[in-house]
């Protein structure tokens, strides 16, 4: 039946639904899923196998996510696919991945250990411990993420700003850059995953932008009329840009602008907008 289900799920669009979650599944993911039925079904129609049938299905599940960290976050697609870089999108797939075999471990793992006498029932456990690597290789790729924007922020930032020239523009240009970058991963990260790893991604991601501000205008404080108004520009922009993306919370920064305040600059509020889940 979980085939079957896969199946109506995917024929014609590479999606999965799941109760009231979505996944974007690619080809490896669904086959994954049909492999994993075949182990369900053959607990229940092959009694004597159970369990030998969860030590190869603990190894299965193991392979997956090994092969997928591999992949991905160990970059080994560059090689067997052929690509020149793994992109954010290649981690938000993998990302999927992984979430798609988090939902679905725990039915599997039933479906097995029904089968199962009392006795064997503690070997469970292990399924349990493969579930915890893979919510662990989630938050690695999440941090990969927020690794990417903090890359960003170095090469943008670290190129010479004249501080204290009178600003052309809306804001400096290693801001509107900045703000350009985020953009651009927010709009691959909204089309694939949800809301709640979408929150979790950005709202690293702002911290680590708000702590860098900070240190970054402590360092090149100054008293002149110029380098204020290029702050406050940079902030202004900033906040007002970033909280206009869909599905998360803006950057926030109350400690970046009570730092500001302590200098006598104050950010005006952005402009308040509802938060629209993706």
């Amino acid at each position: 039946a979980a085939e079957a289900d896969v199946a109506a799920a995917t024929e014609g669009r590479p999606v999965l639904m799941c109760g009231n979650e979505r996944f974007k599944l690619v080809q490896a993911t669904v086959l994954f899923l049909r492999l994993a039925s075949l182990y369900c079904d053959f607990a229940v129609d092959v009694p004597a196998l159970p369990l030998d049938l969860l030590h190869r299905f603990v190894e299965f599940l193991k392979l997956f996510n090994s092969r997928t960290c591999q992949l991905v976050l160990g970059a080994g697609a560059r090689q067997l696919a052929g690509l020149t870089t793994i992109t954010a999108k290649h981690l938000a797939l993998a990302s999927q991945s992984i979430s798609v075999g988090l939902r679905m471990i725990p039915i599997y793992r039933d479906a097995i250990s029904s089968a199962l006498t009392d006795r064997q029932q503690l070997l469970v456990g292990e399924v349990d411990r493969v579930a915890q690597d893979y919510s662990n290789h989630r938050q690695e790729i999440f941090s990969k993420l927020v690794a990417i924007m903090n890359d960003c922020y170095s090469r943008h930032a670290g190129k010479d700003i004249r501080w204290s020239e009178e600003l052309q523009g809306p804001a400096s240009s290693y801001m509107q850059n900045i703000v350009r970058d985020t953009t651009k991963l927010h709009k691959v990260l909204y089309e694939l995953l949800p809301s709640e790893h979408l929150e979790v991604v950005f709202g690293q991601v702002f911290s680590l932008f708000n702590t860098r501000l900070r240190d970054q205008f402590n360092r090149h404080a100054s008293d002149l009329p110029q380098y204020n108004r290029r702050v406050l520009a940079d902030v202004s922009y900033y906040m007002e840009k970033l909280g206009q993306l869909e599905g998360v919370h803006g950057p926030g920064g109350e400690e970046l602008v009570a730092f500001l305040a302590s200098r006598g600059m104050e950010v005006a509020p952005p402009s308040p907008r509802a938060l629209q889940p993706p």
